[in-house]
């Protein structure tokens, strides 16, 4: 009787592990072709639309032509999680915005369904943190913000990179382009190059440049800033 009863708790115990342990959705769905899975996103089940989800998710960007196409033709339920899809995808690398998913975004934004409006959101929403994480490395990087005074202009917080205290690169300097609050900007020392100005000309609200003890710069340089039409 006593070894009947143990037998019975261990059976119940080893039964209860199994049930508790945790299950990866991503997993269990790795042999699923992707198509399938968007069409699961407008599944009657809420938790086939939450695994489906789950796993396009980490399939990461591979998945974007399909949740594309399913978008055109898919019901609210499903364009609704498609543009969750993208934003989770376009955000999953926090060192920088993944580009495939954002102007896969882009073009749903631009299209004619009712949910163009959300796809609009939460690429702003994306700009927003693609700027924060952007300025934030940039500063680890050895950027600075200063007061610069001339004897045009007064600018409280512009961004400074001196080429002797930065320690970025050319794809670092690229993050230039995703800084709207920066409208004025300075660049210093001899390690300044003119490809330097090709990302400074993709800045979107530039005001205010200056070039302080730059040799090596050349006047070819300034040519990219033509196209910079807040530049003054």
């Amino acid at each position: 009787m006593f070894h009947c009863l143990t037998w019975r708790l261990a059976a119940l115990l080893v039964l209860g592990l199994f049930l508790s342990s945790p299950v990866s959705v991503a997993g269990d769905m790795k042999n699923v072709p992707t198509e399938r899975l968007v069409e699961n996103l407008d599944a009657t089940r809420y938790e086939t639309r939450t695994e489906a989800t789950e796993a396009l998710i980490a399939r990461g960007v591979e998945v974007i032509p399909a949740l594309e196409a399913g978008f055109e033709r898919g019901s609210l339920e499903l364009r609704t999680r498609v543009i969750y899809i993208l934003k989770e995808i376009a955000l999953a690398d926090p060192g920088r915005i993944d580009a495939t998913a954002r102007a896969a975004l882009e073009r749903l934004a631009a299209g004619p369904t009712s949910s163009a409006n959300r796809a609009r959101e939460v690429l702003q929403r994306l700009a927003d943190i693609g700027e924060q994480r952007a300025l934030a490395r940039m500063l680890a990087l050895g950027a600075r913000f200063e007061r610069l005074t001339s004897p045009v202009f007064v600018q409280d917080r512009a961004l400074v990179i001196d080429s002797g205290a930065w320690k970025g690169n050319d794809a670092d300097l690229a993050l230039l382009a995703q800084l709207r609050v920066v409208r004025a900007l300075q660049l210093s020392g001899d390690a300044v190059r003119d490809n330097w100005f090709v990302s400074v000309a993709r800045m979107p609200n530039l005001s205010h440049l200056v070039i302080k003890r730059a040799s090596h710069v050349t006047n070819g340089a300034l040519e990219p800033l033509r196209q910079l039409r807040s530049l003054q």
